[in-house]
């Protein structure tokens, strides 16, 4: 999914050569996660900063942010786990402050003032667990039940904090979405 964020941030900034990537370093899983997101940012062709929280403090973020617009940074994927997701509406509001675009993963990043948000459709993830939870109710041993990627991916864009960072969302963006926040 870290690819198509890139690819779609490459679509609506354009001379984007360096990026943000904002992860829980305290967190080995998602401390992996940042890392597969800067290998694709190379692979893009743009280099990534990363942006490692070590504390869910708003200051922290500040102080990321500024690094990465002193490194001449205009945008941040934010790999979500419990620390970001807390701090979702801080994140959002300290990179439109300092201009930088913010991308999430979940809706909530983008109701909460990110350029745009993309993952998992959270409401077909659950139904999908529903099915998972009958099976086991049933007799089903969870060690014997494959694990489930995400089939269905959600795209919201945020029009106000477009026109606010001064962007323009490419019509090939827009009739993808599924949701856009006026």
């Amino acid at each position: 999914m870290s690819a198509k964020r890139i690819e779609m941030l490459r679509e609506i900034l354009p001379g984007l050569k360096k990026l943000g990537v904002m992860n829980n370093t305290t967190d080995p899983t998602f401390s992996a996660w940042g890392a597969q997101t800067m290998q694709e940012a190379r692979v893009a062709g743009i280099e990534p900063v990363r942006l490692g929280l070590t504390a869910a403090s708003p200051a922290a973020v500040a102080e990321q942010f500024k690094a990465l617009a002193e490194a001449g940074g205009k945008a941040v994927i934010v790999i979500r786990n419990y620390m970001t997701a807390a701090m979702h509406s801080e994140i959002c509001r300290i990179g439109a402050d300092m201009k930088i675009a913010v991308v999430g993963e979940h809706a909530e990043f983008a109701r909460a003032g990110a350029l745009f948000s993309y993952g998992g459709d959270i409401g077909d993830l659950f139904r999908r667990a529903a099915g998972y939870v009958d099976l086991i109710l049933k007799g089903q041993k969870p060690a014997d039940m494959p694990i489930q990627l995400p089939t269905k991916f959600e795209l919201i864009v945020n029009l106000k904090t477009a026109r606010t960072l001064g962007l323009t969302i490419p019509p090939t963006i827009l009739v993808l979405t599924d949701q856009t926040i006026e």
